[in-house]
């Protein structure tokens, strides 16, 4: 929920795919279908990267991803910059059968507002739909901090069709990124400190991205958990759409998950 930082954005496009491994299902113990990697992205002193692994089935379902996420490794979870970093990184293009275009990665030393909230050093992991040129031109302005005609499509209502269920727009729009929906039931708008959270991005009248925003000391303490989200009751396009995310730690490679998954097909009206 950062903006003012997106003049250091690194935006790595084009598909290209690292050097691939096998994968543990969360909380399994079990291998699986070896993942589809992007192009890695420099953090820290180290790399991380967006993947996909998908399920191993037949027929239409042959697309379903199990998972989609990205990787940090321990190394860089332990020297990450005193500064805050932002990048754009694209999904493979086994993530096609979904809308997720590409993980925004924005890394806050210091959190960010509102204080007393969300001020704690976290990651806000976020998985666009929206073409990265269209969030680009979402440019700063004089009204509530956007361009006016930027602004304006911000806050254009989301068919209460394609809400999700209990989120709430607050008008907490930003630069490049658009609005964002809350969900008030959250524990940290309840008298709990913030761990992790997850929100919706909406503008000119569409969900535009989905984010988990998580601290570093909870990615760190606990870093195996998953949580269900909180689903609208329709979908403009059709697609596989997650319905859980989750965070894990693979011991054996020293590296950090943040994933959505357990997917479902969704038609569109």
């Amino acid at each position: 929920m950062k903006a003012i930082h997106f003049s250091t954005l690194i935006a790595t496009l084009g598909f290209a795919c690292a050097p691939a491994t096998q994968a543990q299902h969360c909380g399994s113990g079990k291998t699986g279908p070896m993942p589809h990697y992007h192009t890695a992205a420099p953090l820290g002193g180290g790399t991380v990267r967006t993947y996909v692994i998908q399920k191993a089935q037949k027929g239409r379902d042959k697309k379903q991803p199990d998972q989609i996420g990205i990787e940090i490794p321990a190394e860089v979870m332990n020297n990450l910059p005193a500064t805050t970093a932002a990048m754009a990184i694209d999904f493979p293009a086994s993530a096609r059968s979904t809308p997720f275009q590409y993980m925004m990665l924005d890394w806050n030393p210091n959190g960010h507002e509102p204080a007393g909230t969300y001020d704690k050093p976290h990651f806000d992991f976020h998985f666009y739909i929206q073409d990265l040129d269209d969030v680009m031109e979402i440019k700063p302005g004089s009204c509530s901090g956007l361009d006016c005609d930027a602004y304006a499509k911000a806050v254009k209502p989301v068919p209460s069709e394609f809400v999700p269920q209990g989120y709430i727009d607050v008008g907490s729009v930003v630069p490049y990124m658009g609005n964002h929906l809350i969900d008030p039931a959250s524990p940290e708008f309840n008298g709990q400190p913030f761990t992790r959270t997850w929100l919706y991005g909406a503008y000119d009248g569409e969900i535009t991205f989905y984010e988990p925003m998580i601290t570093r000391e909870s990615m760190i303490q606990q870093p195996n958990q998953c949580t269900a989200l909180k689903l609208p009751i329709a979908y403009r396009e059709s697609g596989y759409y997650p319905t859980k995310y989750c965070t894990q730690y693979d011991e054996q490679k020293k590296t950090y998950r943040v994933f959505v998954t357990d997917f479902v097909h969704r038609q569109q009206p």
